[in-house]
Order: C-alpha cells, then sequence, then structure tokens
C-alpha cells in the first residue's frame, strides 16, 4: 500500500537524491541543525540543573534561618551533656518538654552547622510535633519526645530525597518511609536531615547542591561517608542518635572517623522500604538501615526501636526477628575473634593498637579470645574486593554517569567513573601489567570488567554465593560467637586524598558482602607514639599504591578517635551490642 516505506524504495530514493546538487548541502544542514539542537538542549539542561541547585539551597538556608529564629533564646546547657536515660526520665514524668529538648539540640545543630556544614535542613514541622507530645496523655513510647537526625536519604513527607544528585531534587516524597513512621509510633521527633557525597558511593562527603562536610575533630579531614553528616553531627554533639544508611562502611566508617557508635544490622531486620534508592535493581548486596549514637545507651535504645514489633507490622516482608533484651544481657565467657590484617591493606598501628586494647579487655571479663584468618576462612583464590566491586558496579557506572548528565562530577566520583570508562576489553589486560607492581591496585582494575553475559554474571552471583556458605562454615568450625577487626586502615584521612580511597573501605565491605551485622565504638585516640611508628619501617611498612596514600594522612593525626568493628552472625544485632558492652566494660576497668 505504501511502496515508498519499504528500505529497497528508500534505498532508491536516497541514491537519486545523492545525485542532486542541493543535496549534500541538505544533509549537512541536517546534521548540523541536529547538532546544534543537541548543544543548546544540554546547555539549557546544565543551566536549570544549576538554578535548581540554587533555589534549593536558599530554600534549605530558609529553614535554617527559621528554626535559628525560633530557639535564638534558649539555653541549652543543662540538656546537652546529661545521659539520654534521664533526659527521657524527665520527659515521661514532666520535668522536662519534648519542645524545651528539641530547642536545645536545635540550637546546637545549627552552631556546628556553621563550621562543619553537616546539615542539610532543619525539619521545620518538628516543633509542632513536639508540642503535640507535650499535650498527649500518654508517653510509652521509647523515645517520647527525643530528637532524632535523618540521614539525607530517610524519605520524610514533604522534602525531598537526592542522594547527593542534583536531577532528583524538587521530587517530594508524599508519605514517611516506614522506618520513620516506626519512630514516630515511638515518640521520636526528626529534627534536622545530614549531608551526603555525591551517589552515596564514595567516603567523601560533598556534593553540588549542599557543599563538603568536615570531620568535626579536624576541619582538614573527612568525616566518612556515606552517611557523613550524621558521624560529623553526632561526632559534635548536635545530635545524640540518628539514622543512616550502610552498603560498605557507610555508618559504621563515619562512626569512627568521629568517635560514635554505629551499627549496621542483617539487611531484612530493619524496613529499607520508603527511603531513598539509586540501584533499586542491585540485589546481591544491599543496604541496611542503620542506627548511629554518641553512646553506647544511646545505640542500644534506638536499635531497641528499629526492631520492636512496629517495624514488623509495618513491613511483613523482614525476617520476624524482634529486639531480645535476654541475648543482650545474656551472661558467661564468649568465644571470639580477632584479627588485625585481612589480606589486602595493612592497618596503622594505631588501628591495631585499638584492636588489641579491645582483645585484652575482653579477656579481662572473661571471654577467649582467637586469631583468625579472613583469606584462610574464604575458598583459595577468592578475592572479595574483585568479587563485590563487580556485583556493586555491574552497569560500569552507566546508571551514575545517566543521573549526573547535567552537573559536575565530585573528586571521588570522577575517580571512579574515570576506571570505569576503560574498554571492558582492555581491564583484564591491564590488570595483569598492574600486577606485576600492585596486586590490591589490579584487583580494582580487574572489577572494572564488564559481563559478558547473563550467563556469566550468574555464575558470578553462583561463585558468590559459595563464598558465603564457605566463610559460614569456617566460622562455625571455629565456635565462634563474634569477631573483632578494624573498621578502616587508618583514622579519618585528609580531604585532599580521601577521593582516592573508595578501595580501602575493604574492612567494613566484607560483612556488607556476607550480610552479617557489625558494630563499632570508639577504643582509644591516636598518640604521637603511634605517629611515630607509623613513620618506622621497621613497624610499618606501606608497598601498596593505596597503603601509600593513607600515610600522607598520618602527620596531624595525633588526638583522632581510633574505633572498632564487633561483628555476629546474620539477625544477632544483640551479639553485636553484647560485645560492645563487654569491650566497654573492660577498657572502664
Amino acid at each position: 500500500m505504501f511502496p515508498l516505506a519499504s528500505p529497497q524504495a528508500i534505498l532508491g530514493v536516497l541514491k537519486v537524491a545523492h545525485g542532486h546538487p542541493r543535496f549534500r548541502f541538505g544533509f549537512l544542514s541536517l546534521v548540523s541543525c541536529a547538532f546544534l539542537r543537541y548543544v543548546l538542549w544540554n546547555a539549557y539542561k546544565y543551566w536549570r540543573t544549576q538554578q535548581d541547585i540554587v533555589e534549593r539551597r536558599n530554600k534549605a538556608n530558609e529553614r535554617k534561618r527559621v528554626v535559628r529564629e525560633q530557639c535564638a533564646d534558649v539555653d541549652p546547657s543543662g540538656i546537652l551533656e546529661r545521659d539520654i536515660e534521664d533526659l527521657l526520665k524527665d520527659l515521661k514524668s514532666g520535668k522536662l518538654t519534648a519542645e524545651e529538648i528539641l530547642k536545645a539540640f536545635q540550637k546546637k545543630a545549627l552552631e556546628v552547622d556553621e563550621d562543619f556544614n553537616m546539615i542539610t535542613e532543619p525539619i521545620v514541622e518538628a516543633l509542632e510535633q513536639a508540642k503535640q507530645l507535650d499535650k498527649a496523655s500518654s508517653r510509652d513510647g521509647l523515645l517520647h519526645g527525643f530528637p532524632v537526625s535523618l540521614k539525607e536519604n530517610v524519605k520524610i513527607a514533604g522534602y525531598d530525597a537526592t542522594g547527593g544528585i542534583a536531577c532528583f531534587l524538587n521530587q517530594l516524597a508524599v508519605q514517611d518511609s516506614i522506618v520513620v513512621k516506626v519512630l514516630k509510633r515511638h515518640g521520636a521527633v526528626p529534627f534536622v536531615r545530614t549531608n551526603v557525597p555525591q551517589t552515596m558511593m564514595s567516603f567523601c562527603s560533598s556534593n553540588n547542591i549542599y557543599g563538603e562536610t568536615s570531620n568535626p575533630h579536624d576541619c582538614a579531614r573527612g568525616p566518612g561517608g556515606s552517611s557523613s553528616g550524621e558521624g560529623a553531627l553526632i561526632g559534635s554533639g548536635g545530635s545524640i542518635m540518628g539514622i543512616g544508611s550502610d552498603i560498605g562502611g557507610s555508618i559504621r566508617i563515619p562512626a569512627a572517623f568521629c568517635g560514635c557508635y554505629g551499627l549496621k544490622p542483617t539487611n531484612r531486620r530493619v524496613s529499607y522500604k520508603g527511603n531513598f534508592e539509586i540501584a533499586r535493581g542491585r540485589l546481591s548486596i544491599q543496604a541496611s538501615i542503620s542506627p548511629i549514637a554518641k553512646d553506647l545507651k544511646s545505640l542500644i535504645l534506638l536499635s531497641k526501636v528499629l526492631m520492636s514489633e512496629d517495624m514488623y507490622e509495618m513491613d511483613p516482608q523482614l525476617a520476624y526477628v524482634p529486639f531480645d533484651d535476654k541475648k543482650l544481657n545474656k551472661s558467661g565467657p564468649m568465644r571470639i575473634g580477632y584479627y588485625v590484617f585481612d589480606g589486602s591493606i595493612q592497618c596503622h598501628p594505631a588501628v591495631v593498637r585499638a584492636v588489641m586494647e579491645a582483645k585484652a579487655a575482653l579477656e579481662k571479663m572473661g571471654h577467649t579470645l582467637v586469631p583468625v584468618s579472613i583469606p584462610e576462612m574464604s575458598p583459595p583464590g577468592f578475592d572479595n574486593a574483585q568479587m563485590c566491586g563487580r556485583l556493586l558496579i555491574a552497569d560500569r557506572f552507566e546508571l551514575y554517569r545517566r543521573l549526573l548528565s547535567y552537573e559536575k562530577y565530585q573528586k571521588a566520583v570522577k575517580f571512579m567513573s574515570s576506571i570505569f570508562m576503560l574498554p571492558p576489553w582492555l581491564s583484564p589486560k591491564l590488570s595483569f601489567f598492574v600486577s606485576l607492581k600492585d596486586k590490591y591496585a589490579a584487583k580494582i582494575v580487574a572489577a572494572s570488567g564488564a559481563f559478558k553475559s547473563v550467563s556469566e554474571y550468574e555464575q558470578h552471583i553462583a561463585t558468590f554465593r559459595d563464598w558465603q556458605d564457605k566463610f559460614m562454615d569456617s566460622w562455625l568450625d571455629m565456635k565462634l560467637e563474634a569477631i573483632i577487626c578494624p573498621v578502616f586502615p587508618s583514622t579519618a584521612p585528609r580531604k585532599d586524598v580521601l577521593h582516592l580511597l573508595t578501595a580501602a573501605g575493604i574492612y567494613c565491605q566484607l560483612y556488607n558482602s556476607l550480610d552479617y551485622p557489625s558494630g563499632v565504638l570508639p577504643i582509644t585516640k591516636v598518640t604521637k607514639e603511634d605517629v611515630q611508628k607509623a613513620k618506622d619501617p621497621n613497624v610499618h611498612k606501606p608497598s601498596l599504591i593505596i597503603e601509600k596514600l593513607l600515610m600522607k594522612s598520618v602527620d596531624g593525626s595525633e588526638g583522632l578517635p581510633v574505633g572498632i568493628q564487633c561483628v555476629a552472625l546474620p539477625f544477632r544485632e544483640e551479639t553485636c551490642l553484647r560485645v560492645m558492652r563487654e569491650v566497654e566494660a573492660g577498657l572502664q576497668s
């Protein structure tokens, strides 16, 4: 019916037209117009994105101004220094009001924000919520009237969540996420939202929307990520407790760098439903909603809320494992493993000392500590860095490049993107040559290779699951109840090298890959002797590129907090918390 629609007819027309003297001119004009349209459209989108960023930042600053005026006359002393149990007791008895406590923390949070830039914006509805709680007849909630900070990716009705990516601006949540609903049911008052790095896939702390967050112990250093703002806010006293997330150390590393307490739960124990996710299709390694707090009492209380009956009522897809006080308060000696080297990156002397001091504290409390070898707990030749790297970014950064089309890459994102820009065929060949000089760097290069087929991807996951089984078997054969180990090979690095150190998170990433719960607590601070030992080649001799980069942050690290991880088997978060409590008791005694 339409003879010109056939390919042969179209080719015939083009052959005839090609001989026309104006064909080439017309064709070039058409291509030029198309190219110009592409350039202008991209220029407009980039301009529009910058306008959205400015408008959003101004809106956030206006909210800060409003809240700052509300609490201008408040004297927070007498509240900020007090223990959470005392504050909650006075809240429930009526000696203190939710409004008084909220305003005290609002004022402190906004004060430290001026120095460290950890707050994206205050939650303006918090004051009205606090007033309603003061009027309530029932005060039974575990956190009745108590302010809680939220990482920017935790969705709350009426606010956007971006993960540090501008294209998600102004997409307002229509309802609270499950975790926020549970917090509110227990009387908590979400009062500020905190900063994250662009894409939430690095330990840096900057994005184009809200800027860069600094470590409260040293502004030249990063607070860790991706729960950067949470670590910095709690570490500086602007909040007692908060909610973050963790897919590769995102709550544990900020907790360690900022001197806080954190817990990464098993993935299906606390609901992630309703929160912001960038790579929702990533199923092999998933993020966990994670609590962070200024002390262990607060962390335990917040964990009880997150693992309460309300959580499982609202999200029946979770494994039904309500918090068990009997497991937390269980007595008797435990058999606990420990290590200071995972076979990949050497730890600095301060980090090694922290683990050994925790070991001594646990032994003082009557527990048995046994050395473990992570390489021996895995199948021969298995490498977690390469395996999980390919699974976390299986699309070779394609999704992030698309989402960041109209804004500037932050340094960490730019570095990661450059690795995945290598042609897929080149990655294994380049990895071989790099391995002659640096085996760990070679693994990172190899992880950037593409999957050639769905079959190869499925085989990769099968190998991954075989490793998980082998690790579990090794753990059970040793009859371990827990493991203590480093969080990161060093204390908080300087900002000027932090963007190159994403691969140094392997000590935390291991337990995301296994989906084991892991808690972090501060043990000590870097001493002058630790700094001297780090510089002594007879004590600490860096050989890998990443180890040499970590050395750049040794000078000036004296006084920084040093934390450790306490790890348990899946769904045994109470054991993590129990070990953390035992470590504290041993150190204090």
